[in-house]
Formats: C-alpha cells, structure tokens, sequence
C-alpha cells in the first residue's frame, strides 16, 4: 500500500522508513529532525524563587539568551524544595505554560505534604513547555496552607520550530 500526502493512516498500519522519508520530500525526512533538538552541555538556570510562602501569578520568562532564533520548544526542569510546612494539605504548584496561553492542563509539579512531602522533601521533574514568537514561556507558583518552598526551573535543551 503506497503512502500520498494528506491519506490518514490508521492505527496498527506499518509505515515503512521508505514511505515517511518520501512522504513530504527532503522536509519530512527523519533526518529533517536530527538538527531541530538542541541539548545544552549545561544547563542554565533560569529561575530561582527561594523562600515563597504566597502565590506568585504566572510571570514571563524569555530565554532568547540561551536559545537559536527559531526556538519553538524548552525542555525545562522544574524544581520544589520544601523549607517547612504547616501540617496537612499543605501544598505547593510550579506551573509553566506559553505565554499567552490559558490553559486547562499545562506542565507542572507538586509538592504536598499529604502525600509526605514535609520539610527538606525535594521534588524535581522534566518538562517540555511551548514558546511563544518571542520565545516566551510563563511560569507561577501556587501556595495552598501553611507551606514555604524553593523552587528553581532550568533549562536543559530546546527544540527549533
């Protein structure tokens, strides 16, 4: 079965290597992608928030600095040590997203101490967060109870749009 621009594959239907690198020409070869993910040899941080105990609205970020001028993508990690914590339910959100968008689901992570994040409990995770034209991201910090956090956001690679 030959693969044309625009036909819709089904689940379960095999694609050859053959078929996917003809399939746009040389721009939708694989080997189109090799040059678009770019791993920093090291990280760079680029936010460091120490101390919070309040709520801090989502907050632009631009990274132009560290990124090539088509930037489209940040792979991001994110980063929640807990100082202390009042008791239970006590929580605490890093959220990024693109900036201008308004999402439901965004990248995120948490820190709760119902779930045994107490004091000197360190959470970390990677993310990929979209840029906008500027390449912009946004990020904010949400405090639920009783809690005082550091937080940090590194970036630790890109990927060219």
């Amino acid at each position: 079965m030959a693969w044309t621009a625009g036909a819709d594959r089904l689940t379960g239907d095999l694609i050859t290597s053959a078929q996917w690198n003809n399939y746009l020409g040389a721009t939708g070869s694989l080997e189109y992608l090799k040059g678009r993910f770019n791993w920093l040899a090291a990280s760079v941080q680029l936010v460091a928030d120490l101390n919070r105990s309040t709520d801090l609205a989502f907050t632009d970020k631009d990274i132009t600095a560290n990124t090539s001028a088509t930037a489209a993508w940040a792979v991001l990690r994110l980063s929640i040590s807990t100082d202390s914590t009042g008791g239970s339910g006590d929580m605490a959100q890093l959220a990024v997203r693109r900036n201008g968008d308004t999402p439901t689901n965004y990248p995120d992570l948490w820190t709760n101490s119902n779930n045994g994040d107490l004091d000197g409990a360190y959470v970390t995770g990677m993310v990929i967060v979209g840029l906008d034209a500027s390449q912009i991201f946004e990020y904010a910090i949400q405090i639920t109870g009783t809690i005082q956090v550091d937080s940090w956001i590194h970036l630790l690679g890109y990927i060219d749009g």
